[in-house]
């Protein structure tokens, strides 16, 4: 929410701990294929859920690292855009984008005094395809992502030269994957989108901006590329030690705070797993907005997001509203190492 990004959305991003992972081995779960269930949004990704513990007390073991990150390791995921746009109880007009989203973890990448892994993100809609990379590094207080999302690929080069010098990675710069909130109602005419009134579109403009920020994780703003010896900006996904109450800053400007909820046990088609949901609030959100992750050791597992505002005529009076509903659930997925012991 990983990531997507929205690199297509992305890197949004959710921890989860599957069943035959709790016995120490990987294992490769392929979805459901070329199926595109009707979307179902509310705030939990799995609506029947078991709470396996609240985790309030002194916090479980977990020797890190936590998050899955060998090179290799490969998600998919079912994701599921929505948004509507109405004048009376009944939405006027409504656009859909529904994709299969492929991540995997290609190579390391050495920036400055850290080392990141690189994830690729496919995401295949049934018009065309978008590609999106973004780097990942671990340590025992947490994952973090840089914040930047490539578009042409990040820069794999390997460790060292076969002379055994180091070799140099090429310099980063940010620059942003097909506008996935963009091409929501790019091809609606103006009489039914957000395009027919200011309000309207300043509310949209509003919602893409929360849904950007909270799951793609990189904030649109321009920033110089830095050097290959420069520290990386980052946002921190996770951290560590997970347990009920774990709060943390994702992002400070504008200010993003994730805090785990509690431990849930939830069914995915790739499996049953057990998986922290972590809340997410920012100063962006609206009375009626939220984000909900999903985090487990087999990775990130899901998201559930929505946005709601109303808007004015120029006289002031209630002209319309708007929603976005976003959701995104592991299929399957194919770990190169056994995933951390508890």
């Amino acid at each position: 929410m990983h990531r997507s990004q929205l690199r297509p959305l992305p890197a949004l991003l959710i921890l989860l701990l599957p069943l035959a992972a709790a016995l120490g081995c990987s294992r490769s779960v392929t979805g459901p294929a070329n199926s595109a269930p009707a979307p179902v949004f509310g705030q939990e990704l799995d609506p029947s859920a078991l709470v396996i513990g609240e985790d309030i007390g002194p916090p479980a073991h977990q020797d890190p690292p936590f998050y899955p990150l060998a090179i290799g390791d490969r998600w998919t995921y079912d994701r599921n855009f929505v948004s509507q746009l109405g004048l009376g109880r009944d939405p006027l007009a409504e656009s859909t984008i529904h994709a299969v989203v492929t991540r995997q973890l290609e190579c390391s990448i050495p920036v400055g005094s850290d080392a990141y892994v690189s994830e690729h993100t496919l995401e295949h809609e049934s018009d065309a395809d978008y590609d999106s990379w973004i780097l990942y590094r671990q340590d025992q207080g947490g994952l973090f992502e840089a914040d930047y999302v490539f578009t042409h690929g990040a820069p794999c080069v390997p460790a060292a030269t076969a002379g055994g010098a180091r070799a140099t990675p090429a310099s980063l710069s940010p620059s942003h994957a097909p506008d996935f909130l963009g091409r929501v109602w790019s091809a609606a005419p103006d009489s039914r989108s957000p395009r027919v009134n200011p309000n309207a579109l300043a509310e949209w403009n509003r919602q893409q901006r929360v849904m950007r920020a909270a799951i793609e994780g990189v904030e649109n703003v321009a920033r110089s590329a830095p050097s290959a010896e420069a520290v990386v900006p980052e946002i921190q996904r996770l951290r560590y030690p997970l347990r009920g109450g774990t709060r943390w800053i994702i992002r400070a400007e504008p200010q993003f705070i994730s805090r785990v909820t509690n431990h849930q046990q939830i069914r995915t088609p790739a499996g049953k797993v057990d998986a922290y949901k972590i809340k997410i609030t920012s100063d962006l959100f609206g009375a009626r907005d939220y984000v909900t992750v999903w985090y487990g050791k087999v990775g990130f597992i899901g998201i559930i997001s929505h946005a709601e505002g109303y808007f004015v005529d120029e006289s002031g009076n209630f002209a319309g509203w708007l929603t976005s509903d976003y959701r995104e659930i592991l299929t399957g997925y194919d770990l190169q190492e056994p995933v951390a012991a508890r």
